[in-house]
């Protein structure tokens, strides 16, 4: 009996502590927007998703409305084809530039398209380039408030590119050798917590190396003098064919997801907090191939989740992680869409990320609906009914709330306006919702604190 009542709470705190993530159905919101990858920042300062989309010779930029819109601001010709985007302040102007990786008949490379007053991208400027594969991300290396370009290739060898306020790359430096296979993709990130940006590499099979036969990550651990220690190494299953870092456990340590190329799994490698990583099993959810992924915190409870995309059809797979802190997550969830260039951030005014896919003629967007850390902590407090409604909406709450306040809000972010209200007696309350079939959010305040967010389906 003991054990029963421990499992049931047990049980119930880990219910409690889950906020479950869903998304809109896929909607078209901008039916011009070209590009077959995407980068985004804030051109402007106003706080809204700008977005720079690369298709064919092109680099087109957007700027957000934070209406679920963008307008077309300009666009930048240039000499090659683009295969990755990434914003960074080069030249400490406070104007976002933007590097790009590029490809031109047998030569890649990497180059930037500086930023200006007037938000145009015509002067580029070439910073590296090879005859074989290369990657890039963007760096601070010796936190001068100036961003870098870290770059490697097949040769194994990485090159950090130091910007500088003169508009141009002052110096560079090169690591030999510095990856046991040759590398196929590099991000930055804070591998020890000591505030200086570190370097993890994925690295291809080599034979001869150490791990020969295998694919592996390195950690690259900044010196705090603009420079780096000797790499680090760890094994990694499967085929690395993209990879990302953020937080996947809740244990403030940054974990390695690698995208394996090929394959129906991807490999979580869960940070130390130094240069070492614990090799996990792959993830088992995935039923497709997948070779792209998006990392955010979808409900806003603390842990990354991640959103993959299938590269080759026209589905999403949208994989969680729970409350748990134990490095598992829930059950995967599918949308379809149309395929093109995967992104994340909030394109609404409701703080929660969404999704977005570009093609050549269509941006389509999947709005962020999960339930969110506010609404964990009142999990059993509201109960609204039925739902889905024809509009006529039953609420019952044992909340201590003197006198609670509703808004509704569009499933795009806007609000609609305060709903009537009909006080039954204390803690019962009716709303009445004359809005056309769709989704919708009910916010709830205590005078003028948030304390509830309720999803509701009208007309279905």
């Amino acid at each position: 009996m003991r054990l029963s009542i421990i499992l049931l709470f047990l049980l119930a705190f880990i219910t409690h502590s889950y906020a479950q993530i869903c998304f809109s159905p896929a909607q078209e919101i901008y039916p011009q927007a070209y590009g077959n990858m995407v980068a985004k920042t804030d051109f402007n300062s106003d706080g809204r998703l700008d977005l720079a989309l690369g298709v064919s010779n092109k680099i087109y930029f957007l700027t957000g409305q934070g209406n679920g819109q963008f307008d077309t601001l300009s666009q930048t010709l240039l000499s090659g084809i683009p295969n990755k985007l990434a914003f960074g302040d080069f030249n400490h102007d406070s104007k976002p530039d933007l590097a790009y990786g590029f490809k031109s008949g047998a030569i890649e490379g990497v180059a930037i398209a500086w930023g200006s007053s007037s938000n145009r991208y015509d002067s580029l400027t070439e910073v590296f380039h090879s005859s074989i594969n290369c990657a890039f991300c963007i760096i601070d290396v010796n936190k001068d408030s100036s961003a870098d370009v870290a770059i490697t290739n097949y040769s194994s060898t990485v090159w950090i590119f130091y910007g500088s306020t003169q508009g141009a790359f002052k110096t560079f430096d090169t690591y030999n050798k510095a990856t046991p296979g040759y590398s196929v993709a590099i991000e930055s990130g804070d591998l020890n917590k000591d505030g200086w940006d570190d370097l993890v590499i994925g690295n291809g099979a080599l034979k001869g190396s150490t791990f020969e036969g295998k694919d592996s990550i390195t950690a690259l651990i900044n010196k705090k003098d603009g420079h780096f220690l000797p790499s680090v190494s760890s094994w990694c299953k499967g085929k690395i064919s993209e990879m990302y870092i953020g937080d996947f456990n809740g244990d403030h340590n940054p974990d390695v997801l690698a995208a394996n190329y090929n394959s129906k799994s991807t490999t979580v490698l869960w940070g130390s907090g130094g240069p070492a990583f614990f090799v996990a099993e792959p993830i088992g959810q995935l039923t497709q191939y997948y070779n792209y992924a998006n990392i955010a915190d979808f409900n806003l409870d603390g842990i990354d989740d991640i959103a993959f995309k299938r590269g080759d059809t026209s589905t999403i797979q949208v994989i969680v992680m729970g409350g748990t802190k134990d490095g598992k997550f829930a059950d995967a969830q599918t949308y379809p869409v149309s395929g093109g260039a995967f992104f994340s951030g909030t394109i609404n005014s409701d703080s929660l990320p969404d999704l977005g896919l570009t093609t050549g003629s269509k941006m389509q967007v999947l709005y962020n609906c999960s339930a969110t850390g506010l609404e964990t902590q009142t999990v059993n407090a509201f109960k609204f009914f039925p739902n889905p409604s024809a509009g006529r909406i039953f609420i019952q709450t044992n909340a201590r709330i003197k006198d609670p306040s509703f808004e509704v809000y569009s499933c795009n972010g806007l609000l609609l306006g305060k709903p009537q209200i009909e006080r039954n007696s204390p803690g019962d309350f009716t709303l009445n919702l004359n809005y056309s079939p769709g989704l919708y959010f009910v916010h709830v305040y205590d005078a003028e604190n948030l304390v509830f967010i309720q999803k509701l389906v009208i007309g279905y």
